[in-house]
């Protein structure tokens, strides 16, 4: 993920929003530690339903990495804190 600045509109307002982009292809998942993960359709920001919460302050959790056995390590922007799944 690379670290952008994507224009969002709302309302008719332009507004500049900092937030992590993937890189692969036609991906269009992004996160914003104020945020956690969202599609960037269009000038859009649609949310992902199901995001991970930090136990310890809320904060949304990026993913981190997979294993190549599938376990996935999530972090805590706020506190640091590490969550295996």
């Amino acid at each position: 993920m690379w670290h952008t600045e994507l224009r969002v509109t709302t309302w008719g307002q332009v507004q500049m929003l900092g937030a992590y982009t993937c890189v692969e292809g036609d991906c269009n998942r992004c996160y914003n530690q104020a945020a956690g993960y969202f599609d960037f359709v269009s000038g859009t920001l649609l949310p992902v339903l199901r995001q991970k919460l930090c136990k310890i302050d809320a904060h949304a959790m990026y993913l981190e990495f997979v294993r190549y056995d599938g376990e996935q390590l999530w972090r805590c922007p706020g506190c640091n804190a590490a969550e295996r799944t």
